[in-house]
This record gives structure tokens, sequence and C-alpha cells, in this order.
């Protein structure tokens, strides 16, 4: 499909038909959340997951919970910038019975397991708490609590990528979310400040091939009196007419239509990265990675592996008729990934 697909979808929408196929008519993009989820059947080939990540001048957290059919997972991972001190747990529950993903991204989710506890609430004004609480993390207990803000007419991109009929995902990605809060692990407390951190929330729901590799990178900063935001993807929409790009100013989201360029070394990933669109002034922007997350999965038949690497943003790009610069000295600080996945 080489045509660009630029259907904005403006009123609520299914996401799929009664007869279980792909709704052409949820096929676009929006500026707030407009699809119901209501992937259902197709195991096991469905995948939903709310993935949170929190950066703020020191640290990085992040919080998942990720239904993929024959397992339920959640995942804890927290970052010190300086030390490069690194703790992640995760637990998996296989062959769960049920579970219940909420339809839209600002549902509440829970897990609950011996050694990890999620929970994610959001009240009606949009505002989203998480907490994670933990005697395993890495050795180490946690308690976190990090309350996350949607601004008024705050914008997001919700995108759908179409496969086939029987192969298809909703994301909405969600980045310059204000946060504050902190992470306290074994007694000692992180904090997130107000006005210097920011969430994004990755919201997905569908039902996938079972070979995939994506690239995705994303970041939020305030930059002078401006709120910006990327984000950024490539590989798993290739030939879908659609993609994930767009930039945010001041939570306004600017759609990128045009697929981006993704330069790096997959022998390295910690040279730099460059990812561009393919007129440089659209999006030009340098990543200058400081750390790599590695996970991998092998259980034969199910393979997963993520190199995602933390790093500092530095270039610009337009939303609208403005032009954004970042700076080294404005500590963009965010990721970019390879990952793989037979799932």
């Amino acid at each position: 499909m080489s045509d660009r697909i630029k259907t904005e979808i403006t009123t609520t929408t299914d996401l799929v038909l009664p007869n279980g196929k792909l709704n052409p008519a949820s096929i676009g993009w929006s500026k707030t959340p407009q699809h119901n989820c209501n992937v259902t059947g197709r195991w096991p080939r469905k995948k939903r997951w709310d993935y949170w990540c929190v950066t703020g001048p020191d640290f990085l957290f992040s919080v998942t919970i990720a239904d993929v059919d024959y397992a339920l997972s959640g995942f804890v991972y927290f970052l010190d910038y300086k030390s490069k001190r690194f703790i992640e747990h995760t637990v998996v529950i296989p062959l769960p019975k049920s579970y219940h993903m909420p339809q839209s991204p600002q549902g509440a989710l829970k897990l609950a397991h011996k050694e990890l506890e999620l929970e994610f609430i959001t009240d009606a004004n949009g505002a989203t708490e998480l907490r994670a609480t933990s005697d395993h993390f890495g050795g180490h207990k946690l308690d976190a609590r990090i309350q996350i803000q949607r601004e008024k007419n705050q914008e997001s991109l919700n995108v759908v990528i179409p496969w086939s009929d029987r192969k298809y995902q909703f994301t909405s990605k969600q980045p310059g979310l204000p946060a504050t809060g902190s992470v306290q692990i074994d007694g000692e407390t992180f904090d997130f400040p107000k006005g210097t951190s920011f969430a994004c929330l990755d919201y997905g729901r569908g039902v996938w091939p079972f070979s995939s590799v994506w690239n995705w990178s994303s970041f939020s900063v305030k930059n002078g009196r401006d709120v910006i935001g990327v984000n950024l993807g490539g590989k798993w929409t290739d030939g879908t007419g659609i993609n994930e790009n767009a930039v945010f100013l001041n939570g306004k989201v600017y759609k990128i239509f045009d697929d981006l360029i993704f330069d790096y070394n997959p022998a390295d990933f910690m040279q730099p990265w460059r990812i561009h669109a393919p007129d440089p002034e659209e999006l030009d922007l340098r990543f200058t990675p400081f750390f790599e997350r590695k996970a991998e999965t092998n259980l034969l038949l199910i393979f997963t592996r993520v190199n995602q690497m933390i790093g500092r943003f530095e270039g610009g790009f337009r939303a609208g008729d403005k032009t954004v610069k970042i700076s080294d000295k404005t500590q963009a600080i965010g990721w970019a990934e390879e990952h793989e996945a037979r799932w």
C-alpha cells in the first residue's frame, strides 16, 4: 500500500466489526482516542498492553501490564542517569483464565502477583496514578507512586495500523503528560519533580502477525516555555500506508505522514543514532545513548528481544508553522529501540 492514509477519525468508532474483522471505518488517526478497542477471540494472536514510562531530570521509571493471550505479564524498571544504577523485575502468569483490559486508554488496570503489585487508576478528569509495590525488585523493596495529569484539550496520537482485515493494531501514544511523584527503593526516595517530569503512555490493542520487528523512539521535555515531545516509529508499519509518527508542542499533536529513516548501527546500538524525515526540515534528530537496556525471552517458538537505548536528543522539527530547536543543553532524555518478536 503506497498511498498515504490521512483520514482523521473524529467520532467514536468500533475497531472491530461483529464478524471479527477490522472495521474499515476505523482506519486512520485521531487527535484524541476515538476507538472502542473491542478485540475478542483470535487466540493466541491478540496483544494488549499499557506501557508507561516516566522521565525526570535525574531518573527514569517504567511500568507495564501486558496480556499476549497465552501469558499475562507485568514489569517495572528504574534507571539513575548519573550512576547508571538499573533495576528491573518481571512477573509472568502463563495461560491466564481471563483478564480485563480496558477498551480505551483511560480505563483502570490492576495486576496482583506475589512478587509484584501494579495498579493504574484514572479519575473522571483523566488524571492517572501509577502504583507499584514489590519486595522482590531486584532484591530490593519497591514502593512507587506517580501522578500524571492530562491538561485540558490535551491531544495525543491515535492510529490504526491495518496489516489486513484480520491483523491490525490500534495504538495510542501520549507523550508530554506532566508527572510528579516518587519511587522508593529500600526506603531511599527518588523524586520526579513537578514541571520537569513527564510521562508517556503506549497503549496497544490488536491482532498481530506471528513475526514482527519495530523501531520506536520517544521523548518529552520542557524546552524554554514550551513542552515538547515526539513519538517516532518504523518497520512494523511499512507498507500499510500509515505510521505512528508525530511531534507535540504544548499539548497539540502534529502528524508526520511520511515514514522516517532510522539510521543506527545494529552491531553497536550505543553508537549515535540519526532519525529523520525524507525532508530533514520536517524532522532531524540526533540521539546519543548513555545506557542500553537489554531484555530477551527465548522459548523456541516464542522469542522476543529488545535493545532499548536511553539517551539524549538534539536537533529540530517543524510543528505547524513553528520550527523547534533542541540543543544539547535542553537535556531531552528519552529512548530509541529495536524490538524483534516471534509471539
